[in-house]
């Protein structure tokens, strides 16, 4: 079965001539996680907008589902009807008066009826938990609302496939766990771009590693970011959690043989539980 998106050497350029991905080759899987890495300007975003046809590569294909995407119009709306894209920032996305306007925008422009409209503009407001803000005008939402209503109004489409450029920049701790978990729910497929190296080793299913528009590396969490060199190549570093495993192996505190934690608390299940009336110290 071919991927459910499949990017095959495409190559896109800016008017100044930078060339922001470089006969990149890379695919999305039905129902998968994936994040890509990378330092500014490794074509992250670039490639996220040539998925859902606001840029053309100058050369390379891309398909889904196996076909070729069609550039004109028609074809351009039926990739967004299965392709959505929450912008990092959601104010470039957000413009109509209110919130229930801006969730209901998509369907309604796509003709369905208005009963029809009403009831999943309904449910994409609650999955996000933006019901109660219904009424409100997304100017004056926080930051974290907005980037709710955003999604929301991508979510609505039953897109089957979601990609959220820096989901959790500009997020407080409590805020982004919230935009991870409800991610983490999602059934379509999810491309995230990020750099927070801990967030990509503990979700992702696979990681992609762009340096350059380029790809440099892809794979499984733990064979990525076990491999420094690559990283150190790309501007990255290791994941907190990593790091620390490897030095309490260093430090004979771990066994060599124990597979690598995706995160702090897998990591502490990984040491005995301390004798009745103890209390767990790692040093």
């Amino acid at each position: 079965m071919a991927p459910l998106i499949s990017l095959h050497e495409v190559t896109y350029r800016y008017g100044d001539g930078t060339t922001a991905l470089n006969r990149l080759s890379l695919s999305i899987e039905r129902g998968e996680r994936l994040a890509l890495i990378g330092a500014n300007g490794s074509g992250k975003s670039t490639l996220f907008l040539c998925l859902i046809g606001i840029l053309k590569p100058a050369e390379g294909s891309i398909c889904f589902e196996g076909k070729p995407v069609q550039r004109h119009k028609a074809g351009l709306l039926e990739l967004r009807k299965k392709v959505g894209m929450i912008f990092q920032d959601p104010d470039a996305q957000l413009f109509c008066l209110d919130v229930y306007q801006e969730v209901a925008f998509g369907p309604s422009n796509l003709g369905w009826g208005r009963d029809m409209v009403k009831a999943k503009a309904e449910e994409a407001m609650r999955r996000t938990d933006v019901y109660h803000l219904r009424d409100k005008a997304p100017h004056f939402l926080s930051y974290g609302q907005k980037k709710r209503v955003a999604a929301a109004s991508v979510l609505v489409m039953e897109p089957e496939a979601l990609l959220f450029d820096e989901p959790t920049a500009g997020l407080d701790p409590q805020h982004a766990k919230e935009m991870m978990d409800f991610i983490g729910g999602l059934d379509a497929a999810v491309c995230l771009s990020t750099h927070d190296m801990d967030l990509a080793f503990g979700w992702a299913d696979r990681v992609a590693v762009l340096k350059d528009g380029n790809l440099l590396a892809q794979g499984d969490p733990p064979s990525v970011f076990k491999d420094a060199e690559t990283l150190e190549k790309a501007a990255l570093y290791q994941p907190m959690t990593l790091r620390l495993y490897r030095f309490m192996q260093e430090q004979n505190l771990l066994p060599h043989t124990a597979c690598p934690p995706r995160s702090v608390d897998a990591l502490l299940k990984l040491f005995p539980s301390p004798p009745a009336g103890g209390s767990r110290r790692l040093f």
